[in-house]
């Protein structure tokens, strides 16, 4: 009944926590899961015990609240990358829950109702309640502790004070960020001391002693392993520019211009509004009657130490600022947003506002990022799954992020990954005799290698190998060297002669470049069946002569923009193709160039003539 009786009294929050699910949870694993993301199903795998996992966490910065959470859920649901998700998306629209009595205790009702509906629909939120990583969390944790603290200025009983602190353990065990937050938080208390409310400062002293003896025993597990990593003198993490809390700040609206000027402006009138306040006596707030200053000093504080902490360390110490990292900060910002809204009197203004934020808001999450259907995270699982597919199991897999890899290259299904880098492989075969062997190299694209692939490598395996299969993705790629000595071109060509301008299942395609380099020719383009996804299918040039025709594999090119122009509803990505072909391998004369389509999935054969020659 009283769950009736709260449906009735909050429906609209109760039509923004399921609009709030639904965002998170839609194509929830659609993303492949990206390094970090890796390190959680590891880490936190369920054939782990949690003595396992608390010793691989030294030497990591993060408490491993977090890991055990997600190890809990992995044992009772199985592991997997959708399950480990899903821990973050409850986290995220928890957070959203605890946001609105946050805003109702800082402030009321509307301001609450207006926070959560904008969001709701932010991107940076919904994209780290569909990561498998602690941000949501942390915001969840971080918006408690605080909830807590302030019904605890309210009420300064020792029954507050010890919800307050069992807030402020699950804080503190989240992420190594929430230190700071916390020291906001005593911060707050200081001030309370000195200028108490509705009690002495003895109190309040004597709870927040007790509060600070309870979250430092819980901290302890995660404070051995904060103190494994004491040694570290440099990080991954770079160092700020100067402009870094601007770009931040845009990159929480997910960088739509009218969301941001439209946050800004809000912020500023409630700013407008607080500045305008009558001075308090004594400096003295009253946390029910001073709501605006009160609030001002909570939110101001909160944010203001949350990003001058890191800010000042990652200069004095290491850099330490990472927009994710920052999750913490979102509630304080969307409050203010939200009374600065709320303040407006004229309602047709209200709305206006929060309705063109929403509009703005949604059309760049849908329609600008294509969120739920743009690849944004290192395709690790699909690179992994082609070469699956494909592999032998007597051929080598090697990489330089085998870590990753092996999570979904295991030797115990005979896909070991071994961590080495086309360099090394080139070293072995010219300084220590090793033979030419066909093998997998399985890597990221973009990665800032510090073995990078030299020129000599290159070339070296390019006289010795000939890449036959290969999937390019966003971010990733799957390449099959197969040696030139036994590699046999495959092509089923001659069943279409005598050749036609299009030839087989019905297909479209674009030669959009052919340009001669000497030596070499470059020719690029892209193609595709019709009615179906080339997530499978092959492109290869054919070299058309009187004589014979010559078959040649192709690189696989990302081509998301083919799918977006001719307004398919199948995945056409896979469409795009490049190739470099060797003309001191050629006899002289002319060949024309043709395409040859292939998906082993369908069964659809292509032969498409073009107007494009080279001539040797």
């Amino acid at each position: 009944m009283k769950i009736i009786n709260w449906c009735k009294e909050n429906y609209i929050l109760l039509g923004i926590i399921i609009l709030s699910f639904a965002f998170r949870i839609y194509n929830l694993d659609f993303q492949s899961p990206w390094g970090d993301e890796i390190f959680t199903l590891i880490f936190s795998h369920s054939d782990k015990s949690l003595g396992e996992i608390f010793e691989v966490l030294k030497g990591d910065v993060h408490p491993p609240l977090y890991y055990y959470t997600i190890h809990f859920f992995l044992e009772i649901f199985g592991d997997s990358i959708y399950v480990a998700r899903f821990v973050s998306l409850l986290f995220g629209v928890g957070g959203i829950v605890v946001l609105y009595y946050l805003g109702k205790e800082l402030f009321n009702k509307n301001v609450a109702l207006i926070a959560v509906a904008l969001l709701c629909i932010n991107h940076f939120d919904i994209y780290y309640s569909q990561d498998a990583r602690m941000y949501t969390m942390l915001f969840f944790s971080t918006t408690l502790s605080f909830l807590f603290l302030i019904r605890y200025i309210k009420t300064p009983t020792l029954k507050s004070a010890l919800i307050y602190s069992f807030s402020t353990a699950l804080l503190v065990n989240t992420h190594f960020y929430a230190l700071f937050a916390l020291c906001t938080q005593y911060l707050i208390i200081l001030y309370f001391i000195i200028k108490p409310y509705n009690t002495t400062w003895k109190r309040i002293f004597f709870h927040a002693l007790i509060s600070g003896i309870i979250t430092l025993i819980s901290f302890i597990p995660s404070l051995v392993i904060f103190l494994s990593t004491k040694g570290i003198k440099s990080f991954w993490i770079p160092v700020p520019e100067r402009d870094v809390y601007t770009t931040m700040f845009k990159e929480f609206f997910g960088f739509s211009e009218i969301a941001i000027v439209i946050a800004v402006i809000a912020i500023l009138y409630f700013l407008y509004k607080v500045f305008n306040e009558e001075e308090s006596s004594n400096y003295k707030i009253n946390p029910v009657t001073d709501k605006p200053v009160f609030a001002f000093q909570i939110l101001f504080i909160w944010i203001f130490m949350c990003i001058f902490i890191p800010f000042l360390l990652s200069f004095a110490h290491l850099p330490m600022i990472v927009s994710r990292y920052f999750i913490n900060v979102l509630p304080p910002v969307f409050l203010l947003i939200a009374a600065g809204i709320n303040y407006i009197k004229n309602s047709t203004v209200k709305v206006t506002l929060i309705s063109v934020f929403i509009i703005f808001s949604l059309t760049d999450l849908v329609f600008v990022k294509n969120y739920y259907n743009k690849n944004t995270k290192t395709q690790f699982r699909e690179a992994s799954i082609f070469v699956k597919e494909h592999h032998k199991n007597n051929e080598k897999i090697y990489s330089t992020f085998e870590f990753f890899f092996s999570y979904y290259l295991r030797p115990e299904e005979h896909h070991k990954v071994i961590n080495n880098s086309l360099n090394e492989i080139a070293y072995r075969i010219t300084n220590e005799n090793e033979k030419p062997e066909s093998f997998w190299y399985v890597n990221p694209l973009y990665f800032d290698f510090p073995d990078k692939d030299s020129e000599s490598t290159l070339k070296l395996l390019d006289s010795l190998y000939v890449v036959d299969e290969k999937l390019e993705l966003f971010d990733a790629a799957a390449k099959h060297y197969h040696t030139r000595a036994d590699y046999k071109p495959t092509g089923g060509i001659e069943q279409f002669k005598p050749y036609k301008d299009r030839n087989g299942s019905e297909a479209e395609f674009s030669i959009e470049v052919v340009k001669d380099l000497g030596r070499k020719v470059t020719v690029t383009g892209w193609a595709y069946f019709h009615d179906q996804s080339m997530e499978k299918s092959k492109i290869s040039i054919v070299l058309v002569t009187d004589k014979k025709d010559i078959v040649l594999d192709t690189e696989s090119v990302l081509r998301e923009d083919v799918t977006t122009y001719f307004k398919s509803k199948y995945d056409l990505s896979n469409s795009g193709f490049t190739i470099q072909i060797d003309k001191t391998n050629l006899e002289p004369g002319t060949y024309k160039l043709a395409l040859y389509l292939t998906d082993p999935v369908t069964k659809k054969e292509s032969l498409l003539m073009s107007d494009k020659t080279i001539t040797k």
